[in-house]
């Protein structure tokens, strides 16, 4: 049953691990902790540990687990404390950065500099994402 739990693991992580470059989430990750869970409960049961062991251990467990979650709880406050959060932990994230501009966006505010100096050129006239060159008749 261990070796079933690890196949699991390894075949549900495979896809989701094949493609170079592919953002791996956490909603790819589900499966394959269910690879985990038979692992760890088969290995739980071979061991036959007495059941003040196991509660001991389990009490821990969810002890660890709680101060984790509130550790992250402020970073899940609103949309633009869990944008900054994201940027923060990866900065190299175009997603991460394309989230905390639509946060912006919707929030009409911006970093750094104001709106209407941010897309200006040097020449002080605005910045256009294309450019169109007039003839002169």
């Amino acid at each position: 049953m261990i070796g079933f739990g690890a196949l699991a693991f390894v075949l549900f992580l495979a896809p989701a691990l094949a493609v170079p470059g592919t953002l791996v989430l956490d909603h790819r990750l589900v499966l394959p902790a269910v690879g985990v869970l038979v692992v760890l409960g088969e290995l739980v049961r071979a061991l036959g540990p007495e059941r003040r062991m196991l509660v001991a251990f389990g009490g821990v467990g969810m002890v660890a687990l709680t101060l984790v979650t509130v550790g992250f709880e402020g970073a899940f406050r609103d949309p633009g404390a869990f944008a900054r959060e994201a940027v923060a932990s990866s900065p190299r994230s175009p997603l991460a950065h394309f989230c905390l501009g639509q946060v912006e966006q919707r929030a009409g505010t911006t970093i750094g500099r104001s709106p209407s100096t941010r897309w200006r050129s040097r020449s002080g006239r605005p910045r256009s994402c294309t450019t169109t060159s007039r003839s002169s008749p």
